[in-house]
């Protein structure tokens, strides 16, 4: 983010002097792009939780912005898609599983899938059980 800031000013700065410093601005937006993605990632992934009951196959998904939701994987859920990001930065996947149910359509950002272990058995169940809809986006935001 800081190197998109200063491309940007250094850009701003050589444009009057060389003119041949333009292919450094489209970099510079695309920078800055990955900070607001990151930002609505990251505001995503702390307002959520998710409760997972494996006997019963139950779901409650609790935000703290927003409506909770609670439902039955087998039951209520219509459809799955993957939202990810083309390219991985340092190792890190931009990316949200939409999952469609009756009515509504949740939101979940990878960062709950990988960061919280606890999850790790309501996404296998999701992905054994369901085909999922991958599509490829620059900024996959929320």
């Amino acid at each position: 983010v800081v190197i998109g800031l200063f491309l940007i000013l250094l850009t701003i700065l050589l444009f009057v002097k060389v003119k041949l410093v333009l292919f450094l601005l489209p970099i510079s937006f695309f920078l800055l792009g990955y900070l607001f993605l990151f930002n609505n990632h990251f505001s995503k992934l702390k307002n959520q939780q998710i409760w997972y009951n494996a006997k019963t196959n139950d779901v409650f998904i609790e935000q703290l912005k927003g409506e909770n939701y609670s439902f039955n994987i087998f039951q209520d859920i219509q459809a799955v898609q993957k939202i990810e990001s083309i390219q991985a930065t340092k190792g890190l996947l931009y990316g949200y599983y939409r999952i469609k149910i009756k009515g509504h359509i949740l939101e979940i950002p990878y960062f709950v899938a990988e960061n919280k272990p606890v999850n790790n058995l309501f996404f296998d169940t999701i992905t054994q059980n369901f085909k999922i809809d991958v599509q490829k986006r620059i900024f996959p935001i929320i």
